[in-house]
């Protein structure tokens, strides 16, 4: 086998036939590819299908398919060989140095909006400032919005009981009648 190649962590749903029911389940695997040049079209393309009716007999067809993260094995990472769609965070950091783009990762929580990111400033650097601009305005609001409402994370309420009246508000539930749900609702 050869020593060098790309380890692809993905995960997904996929449907099964449980007797008459047909239902989605779970699935999560490591894959090993030559290159990194396609690899949502090989893993999906190639292997997954392969891969899922070998674990999960029941299995009928896939439903989602992600990439968590690719990274190169028996060699230095270089992120110019893994599209930046399918790069972490951390690989994200160097190729925005490598290419110079002005974007600090630190500041993204959501990964999939950092590679989108990623790409509006490699392909429209014109327009970007101007996204990254409200984009910083939006995250200074949601702060402001967290810090305003720090307190009902401690003091709110969950796992209240629900009142089938009142369009299911958290009231405390009536006593049992031997009423039927549409007396109830009357």
């Amino acid at each position: 086998m050869n020593e060098e190649y790309y380890e692809a962590k993905v995960h997904g749903e996929y449907f099964a036939q449980s007797g008459k029911d047909r239902v989605v389940r779970g699935y999560r695997a490591t894959f090993r590819l030559p290159n990194a040049d396609a690899p949502l079209g090989v893993i999906k393309g190639k292997l997954l299908i392969p891969f899922l009716q070998k674990k999960d007999p029941a299995f009928t067809a896939v439903y989602t398919h992600y990439i968590d993260e690719i990274n190169p094995k028996g060699r230095k990472f270089d992120p110019d060989e893994i599209p930046y769609r399918f790069q972490t965070k951390d690989q994200l950091k160097v190729y925005c140095s490598r290419h110079r783009l002005a974007i600090n990762v630190d500041e993204y929580g959501s990964l999939g909006l950092l590679r989108d990111h990623v790409r509006i400033a490699k392909e429209d650097p014109d327009h970007f400032p101007d996204i990254y601009a409200k984009f910083s305005e939006k995250r200074k609001a949601e702060k402001e919005l967290y810090n305003l409402n720090a307190e009902v994370f401690e003091t709110g309420e969950v796992n209240l009981p629900v009142s089938v009246k009142d369009g299911g508000d958290a009231t405390p539930a009536a006593p049992r009648t031997d009423q039927g749900i549409e007396d109830i609702l009357e």
